[in-house]
């Protein structure tokens, strides 16, 4: 007798998550065609005209630094992604080259603000960011709380941080 499938808490984490990777990819979508990534110096004017735009394969590259994905993966998940590249999907040397062109200044200021957007959409205020860290389920999370701790050497009290979980 097959197992039936149950409606209920994975169902809904399910659907959240779906929602957050969307919501993701979409403000970094919006994001870097909003501040498109700098062109490197040319060398030379000789080679090949560039097949895909800069913008695109800069989105293509901070998704693919997010989620870890290798270059290979990159070029599996580009296609799910919906980006403007008129139905053509790089390959992975061409991921790989377009990531080894970005200017690093300009990926770590790009990813600093995506991280805020996500850190206000998540409701953790700027106050705070210092202080956020995930729990095991993954889930971020300010909340912390002072515990006193007795020393076994010196038997004196101390008061430690210690990170409360979200149940």
């Amino acid at each position: 007798m097959p197992q039936q499938k149950q409606d209920g808490y994975w169902t809904g984490y399910h659907k959240a998550r779906a929602s957050e990777k969307a919501f993701f990819i979409r403000h970094v979508k919006e994001t870097v065609r909003q501040n498109p990534p700098p062109e490197p110096v040319r060398k030379s004017r000789r080679g090949r005209p560039r097949v895909y735009p800069r913008a695109e394969m800069a989105i293509v590259c901070v998704l693919m630094s997010h989620f870890n994905l290798s270059s290979y993966d990159a070029e599996t998940a580009a296609a799910s992604w919906d980006l403007d590249l008129d139905w053509l999907v790089p390959d992975n040397t061409t991921v790989w080259r377009a990531h080894a062109e970005l200017d690093m200044q300009w990926l770590e200021d790009v990813v600093a603000e995506i991280a805020n957007a996500c850190l206000k959409k998540a409701g953790i205020g700027e106050a705070a960011e210092a202080d956020a860290a995930a729990d095991s389920t993954g889930v971020e999370t300010d909340r912390y709380e002072d515990k006193a701790k007795l020393g076994k050497k010196t038997g004196k009290e101390t008061v430690a941080r210690a990170k409360s979980y979200l149940k």
